[in-house]
């Protein structure tokens, strides 16, 4: 069987590895040199590109394997722990929300009031 790696982090660099060893072909992709580098003689074909552009990727075969492991992530609008800044942004409203809704609750009870 035929394989592409995309991403040569921890999990994609480990599943290129893994499948390599047990004689399967394998076409590993990174955008980071060095990552590549040390990848030279881990399989079959080690190529530095960048995996969004379509035409780079399929000039080196990866449109003929068998499969694909898709194993990126693109932190380029990341906010704090990776995650995209529209989805911390949205957490931080619920929490300033929820904490809001504590504190008006809080200060209800205190005055003898709910709301």
């Amino acid at each position: 069987m035929k394989y592409a790696v995309i991403g040569l982090g921890a999990f994609g660099s480990s599943a290129a590895r893994q499948l390599f060893r047990k004689g399967a072909e394998v076409i590993a992709v990174d955008v980071n040199m060095d990552r590549v580098n040390s990848f030279k003689d881990e399989v079959s074909l080690v190529v530095r590109l960048d995996a969004t552009h379509e035409n780079a990727l399929r000039s080196h075969g990866i449109g003929d394997v068998d499969v694909l492991i898709a194993a990126i992530s693109d932190n380029r609008g990341a906010g704090p722990g990776g995650r995209p800044r529209e989805a911390a942004r949205d957490q931080e409203d619920h929490r300033a929300r929820d904490d809001a809704r504590s504190h008006s609750d809080t200060e209800g009870r205190r005055c003898g009031r709910s709301f």
